[in-house]
């Protein structure tokens, strides 16, 4: 049998402040100088990534909201198809910047790599499961996926504060800071989805 969901709600201006943050910061990367040389030397890479990652962004947490579902199921379908097709460029596309032009190194590419992984895992077997008809199983995976998305700016959140609590940093130091924030925000993302996944089942 199909597991049931509780009803909670995880407050709006948290998803909300988490999703102006991920979309105000892609859009940064066209209004300044790149922090790494890759992006200028893949700029159809970076524009395949942040594009759709900031619509990506704007449109997933609509797919959740059952008021929009039950009355206007085939818009609901038409944004998945959409969404997950803009899911999956993303997803491929971190893998390749955290391969080929890592801005901290070796770290972030075993990181970032790794979580762009399961990223993608997760939308493929979501689109598996809405096609098997599995409804319950498809919510859980795009959850996880979501949950990964919006932690790009929760890494944000994480750095800006040490990064003005340090004087003159280093590159080096940066660097750290930037992997280390990135580690934390998508290692608390995916605990908070897996948990919050359990805790509204019944």
């Amino acid at each position: 049998m199909m597991p049931q969901y509780r009803k909670y709600k995880i407050p709006a201006t948290t998803i909300g402040i988490l999703i102006i943050t991920g979309v105000g910061m892609s859009a940064l990367h066209y209004f300044r100088d790149p922090y790494n040389a890759g992006f200028i030397k893949y700029p159809l890479v970076t524009f395949f990534h942040v594009i759709p990652g900031a619509v990506y962004l704007l449109l997933a947490p609509f797919q959740f909201m059952s008021s929009i579902r039950n009355r206007w199921i085939y818009i609901h379908r038409l944004m998945g198809r959409i969404i997950s097709m803009l899911a999956i460029v993303v997803g491929i596309t971190a893998f390749f910047m955290a391969i080929v032009f890592p801005f901290s190194g070796m770290i972030e590419s075993i990181s970032v790599g790794f979580f762009a992984i399961i990223f993608l895992m997760a939308i493929v077997k979501g689109i598996k499961e809405i096609r098997a008809k599995n409804v319950v199983l498809h919510r859980e995976w795009m959850l996880r996926a979501f949950a990964l998305g919006l932690a790009i700016a929760t890494s944000r959140i994480i750095f800006l504060p040490f990064f003005f609590a340090i004087a003159d940093p280093t590159l080096t130091q940066i660097k750290v800071l930037f992997i280390t924030s990135f580690i934390l925000a998508f290692s608390a993302h995916l605990i908070f989805a897996e948990i919050w996944i359990r805790r509204t089942r019944e």
